[in-house]
C-alpha cells in the first residue's frame, strides 16, 4: 500500500541521490563518454545506491519489529541497539 502513496521525502532522497551519482562520476570516466553512455552508468550508479537503502530500511524495520515482539533480533547492529534501548526505556 506505501508503495503507491505519493512520497515528497523519498523522491527529494532519489532526486539528491541521482545528482550526487552524476556529481561524483571520476572526471578520467567522463573524458570521451558519450552523454547517453555516461546518462546510463549515472542511473545505474544511482539506482544501486536506491536498492541498497531500500535492503537497509527491510533490515530495519524486520529489526524493530523483532525488537517490539520480544524476538530474537541482530544485537550487532547499532542503530537496532539504538531503538532496544528507546524500547526499555518507554
Amino acid at each position: 500500500m506505501l508503495g503507491t502513496l505519493n512520497q515528497p521525502g523519498l523522491n527529494i532522497w532519489k532526486q539528491n541521490t541521482l545528482l550526487l551519482s552524476a556529481l561524483t562520476i571520476p572526471e578520467a570516466d567522463k573524458a570521451g563518454a558519450d552523454l547517453d553512455g555516461l546518462a546510463k552508468r549515472i542511473v545505474a550508479d544511482s539506482q544501486q545506491q536506491t536498492s541498497e537503502a531500500a535492503s537497509r530500511g527491510t533490515e530495519i524495520h524486520i529489526g524493530c519489529e523483532r525488537i517490539l515482539k520480544g524476538e530474537d533480533w541482530d544485537r550487532d547492529d547499532e542503530q537496532l541497539c539504538a531503538v532496544n534501548d528507546w524500547a526499555q526505556a518507554n
